[in-house]
């Protein structure tokens, strides 16, 4: 957005492993903090609101609207989906996403021009729907008048 510049910008690595060094230092040019929450477990058989309002509260505890939240999810994809959503409720919108990569030395680094804006995503699924679909073909698609 055009505020990006202005913002501080925040970024929690929740992929339960740390990040190396280099990572950290690549990460440092484009981010005003680093967040790096200790590993958890997450119980899937247990209340997941609660879970991750813990996870959430112990790393996000200075986030606020004049910040711009990205994450590193968490690699499984159920949790990782459950995260996103628990956040998208708490700020009001989706965090934007780091991708991780394996490199050529076998160190997971960061594409730091590769930041993946879920917002965006969502916004072209609502345009893919009212482009391919109409309200005919699929009554419960939640089309609005």
């Amino acid at each position: 957005s055009y505020r990006w510049a202005e913002m501080r910008r925040i970024i929690v690595n929740y992929s339960g492993h740390l990040l190396s060094k280099e990572a950290s230092v690549s990460l440092g040019s484009a981010f005003d903090e680093i967040i790096q929450p200790d590993p958890f477990h997450f119980d899937f058989t247990a209340d997941a609101n609660e879970q991750l309002g813990v996870i959430v509260a112990r790393t996000l505890e200075s986030l606020d609207s004049e910040s711009v939240l990205t994450i590193i999810p968490p690699g499984q994809s159920t949790l990782a989906i459950l995260l996103v959503s628990f956040i998208h409720g708490l700020i009001g919108h989706f965090p934007r996403l780091c991708y991780l990569e394996l490199n050529e030395s076998g160190m997971y680094m960061p594409l730091t021009e590769f930041h993946i804006s879920t917002q965006n995503v969502r916004t072209a699924g609502r345009f893919f729907r009212m482009k391919k679909f109409t309200k005919a073909q699929h009554p419960n698609l939640g089309f609005r008048p």
